[in-house]
């Protein structure tokens, strides 16, 4: 299994929310879900300290700097669209 591939499917099998919560802030359901996935990759021993950094490729609009602030506690590289949808 390539690094890519558990970022595909989350290693434990457990699927993390499907959607946004009602009254969330934008980014909220973006940022959870990428928290989970990186700490769900250390508690399985897919990734260790040394290893490279996890990246995180998402379209987040201009939520992408409040993202990356978030998950800054995390060894994450973010690379995000900053362009609006519309």
């Amino acid at each position: 299994m390539t690094s890519r591939d558990t970022t595909a499917t989350a290693p434990g099998g457990n699927s993390p929310p499907r959607g946004p919560r009602q009254g969330a802030r934008p980014g909220d359901f973006h940022r959870a879900r990428a928290r989970g996935v990186v700490e769900r990759l250390v508690a399985s021993g897919q990734w260790k300290p040394g290893d490279a950094e996890v990246l995180i490729v998402l379209n987040a609009g201009y939520d992408a700097p409040r993202i990356a602030r978030l998950l800054s506690d995390l060894l994450v590289e973010i690379s995000a669209s900053c362009a609006p949808t519309v």
